[in-house]
């Protein structure tokens, strides 16, 4: 029911933001494991028409499991998959959906990456990060996490953040910080 909604305000919202684009394709994958990701959808080692998505923040400390999907994203050839029309332009919202990631990308048809919305659940998080919260909240354990981030061809990286919860006993709180590791 969830995807059924998202790919519903996912088709709305590229129809608002690229009008001059009026056809619209959706292909929602829902892959179940990391190793299932090596298939001919993804070639790494060609020219990459997405260097600018990966080079966008090469110098962010992002976990092996976000660098591994956001080469996969950048990788990913539109071309191979059933909803692929190279009659006309169009827009195509490919979702990317697993226990640990969720991922919302908007490829134009030449395979370019428009916009991406992306979520990491309970990876690990930055040794920068995790002292920060470690002495702000000293014999706290760390419970789950998530990260999330915006990107658009356009402006970059739009949003970025960790939320983060903490534990102690009975008591728990959810800490949120940006990219910088500043709490929000």
């Amino acid at each position: 029911m969830r995807t059924i909604i998202l790919s519903i305000v996912c088709v709305f919202a590229l129809n608002k933001l690229i009008a001059q684009q009026n056809d619209l394709a959706l292909l929602v994958s829902n892959i179940t494991e990391t190793e299932s990701l090596t298939t001919n959808s993804y070639k790494a080692g060609l020219a990459k028409p997405n260097s600018i998505y990966l080079k966008e923040n090469a110098t962010t400390q992002f976990s092996s499991i976000v660098k591994q999907w956001r080469e996969k994203l950048a990788n990913y050839i539109l071309k191979d998959t059933s909803v692929f029309d190279d009659s006309e332009k169009a827009t195509y919202c490919i979702v990317f959906k697993n226990k640990q990631v969720n991922i919302v990308a908007d490829y134009d048809s030449n395979g370019n990456i428009l916009s991406t919305n992306e979520t990491y659940k309970n990876i690990k998080i930055p040794f920068e990060l995790r002292m920060k919260i470690s002495k702000t909240h000293p014999k706290y354990s760390f419970l789950k996490n998530s990260y999330h981030l915006t990107y658009s061809y356009r402006n970059g990286i739009e949003k970025q953040y960790y939320k983060i919860q903490v534990g102690k006993g009975n008591k728990k709180t959810t800490l949120k910080y940006n990219e910088n590791f500043k709490p929000i």
